[in-house]
């Protein structure tokens, strides 16, 4: 039994209690002590946290403010290279349009000069045989060269001025076509009837032009070996200048062909490999040894 304050005794159950009511005041307090302390650091934490976050979105914020000053001045530089871009463009462009119309004008001065040049070409070959035609070339000239007059500040007229050129030259070709008539054809010494024949250098240039031949000039000088023409190898060996004769051979395949006797302008004809149509060779001029006169051969392919 336990005693009392008074010197009284107290039962084991009312001890038990009566420790029990100090005790429980003391543990709450002690719990209510620990939950200030803890309430007190959590705030603490968290204004520590705030202040650090606080100080963070400042440093952000001036992070921001500086990149955006960045990008303002970058866009302005891009802006000021832009223009400056933009002004070498132009510059270019109306460089590049100056230089375009220079282009077509010297194009066009180009094209007219061909055609002069064709034309008067045509005349003076014409000059013998056609008065007439060598006249009305002359005009054909004379009407291009007021015609290149007027064009010279009309560059947009370029297409209309090519036609009348192309009209031109198709006058020209007509003139060509009948020289080209005009020339004789006679049978060759196989007898076989010959293509046309030239007997001067400007008919033998008509002929080149008219392109349904080969034609090959040369002069043969007598002469112990044989001289290349075109695809055949030939040697003089007599000519005879008061009787307008000659000799040669002709080596064609490896084949020696003899022409004896032969005349001026007389279309001397030989056949090479399996070809159906004969090569012709024609003198135009003898003098003392020595043959000047050109040799004519089919087009045909693989063949020079």
């Amino acid at each position: 039994m336990a005693m009392n304050s008074f010197g009284e005794r107290e039962s084991d159950g009312q001890a038990d209690g009566r420790s029990r009511l100090i005790i429980f005041p003391i543990v709450a307090l002690v719990c209510i002590v620990g939950l200030m302390a803890a309430f007190a650091y959590l705030y603490y934490e968290l204004t520590a946290l705030r202040t650090e976050i606080n100080g963070r979105l400042q440093s952000y914020g001036d992070q921001m403010a500086k990149m955006e000053g960045t990008v303002k001045s970058a866009s302005k530089t891009i802006e000021a290279k832009v223009r400056e871009a933009q002004g070498v463009v132009d510059k270019a462009q109306s460089k590049l349009n100056q230089n375009t119309q220079q282009t077509e004008k010297q194009t066009l001065l180009r094209v007219e000069q061909v055609a002069k040049n064709a034309a008067q070409d045509v005349a003076q070959k014409l000059e013998v045989k056609h008065g007439a035609a060598i006249s009305k070339v002359g005009m054909d000239v004379q009407d291009l060269k007021r015609a290149s007059s007027e064009t010279e500040g009309k560059l947009g007229s370029l297409s209309g001025e090519v036609t009348d050129v192309k009209k031109v030259v198709g006058q020209t070709k007509t003139e060509l076509e009948t020289t080209i008539a005009a020339l004789r054809t006679v049978r060759g010494d196989l007898g076989v009837q010959s293509g046309l024949i030239a007997t001067s250098s400007k008919e033998l240039q008509a002929l080149r032009e008219l392109g349904q031949r080969n034609y090959y000039d040369f002069t043969l000088t007598k002469a112990a070996q044989a001289q290349q023409v075109g695809d055949v190898r030939i040697r003089l060996k007599k000519a005879d200048v008061k009787r307008e004769r000659f000799t040669i051979e002709v080596w064609a395949d490896d084949k020696k062909i003899e022409k004896k006797d032969k005349t001026l302008n007389e279309p001397i004809q030989f056949f090479v490999a399996q070809l159906r149509t004969p090569y012709e060779l024609v003198v135009n001029r003898i003098q003392k040894d020595q043959l000047t006169g050109y040799l004519s051969t089919p087009k045909v392919p693989g063949r020079r």
